[in-house]
């Protein structure tokens, strides 16, 4: 059966069995902190984070409905057309916002985007935070590795697209080139399991 689903408390199940996703894995081991961040502005961020990701989504599928897109998203979602446009990067329909996971290394994730550019297939982030978290690298890897897994196709590039509107064309653009971010995301995931089974 092999299918991965993910319920509204963020736990994701494959064929019915709870898995760790790739944000559980992260947290759990401390390789991403927001501890000097106060709650307040947290909740603020990831709401607007989750608008503007929406927003991005919908436009992606060509269903956005412009007359109900509050003003503040407007300078994100044209920092996103700005990206696309620049990179000539066309969406893979089933790929945007896609819950899925790999069966081999039993993990659950949601990869934003998986675009066709120029130069091949690649995984891109989409962030509205300030910073670019190194995090972010294995992230993008775990997409890679999910990807790869299910279609038997090469990634060729992972991105983190910041979208920013105080950047020059309203985003920036972070390339992760490390060959060994995928055995590191392997090896987080090894080692999350062995927390799990013995601390």
């Amino acid at each position: 059966m092999n299918r991965f689903t993910l319920d509204s408390g963020h736990i994701y199940r494959l064929d019915g069995n709870i898995v760790p996703g790739y944000s559980q894995i992260i947290k759990e081991l401390a390789l991403s902190d927001y501890s000097h961040v106060p709650q307040a502005i947290m909740d603020a961020a990831s709401l607007f984070g989750d608008a503007a990701h929406k927003a991005c989504e919908l436009d992606d599928l060509g269903t956005l409905d412009m007359d109900t897109l509050s003003a503040p998203l407007l300078p994100y979602l044209q920092g996103w057309a700005n990206f696309k446009e620049d990179y000539k990067a066309i969406v893979i329909p089933e790929w945007v916002e896609r819950v899925s996971g790999s069966v081999r290394w039993r993990f659950g994730c949601k990869s934003d985007r998986v675009f066709d550019f120029p130069i091949g297939l690649g995984v891109v982030e989409i962030k509205t935070t300030t910073t670019i978290l190194p995090s972010i690298a294995l992230q993008t890897a775990a997409h890679k590795i999910v990807f790869e897994e299910e279609t038997k196709q090469k990634i060729k590039v992972r991105y983190a697209v910041q979208l920013d509107p105080e950047a020059p064309m309203g985003y920036r653009i972070k390339e992760f080139k490390n060959k060994s971010d995928e055995e590191t995301f392997i090896c987080a995931r090894k080692l999350y399991a062995w927390k799990k089974e013995n601390l």
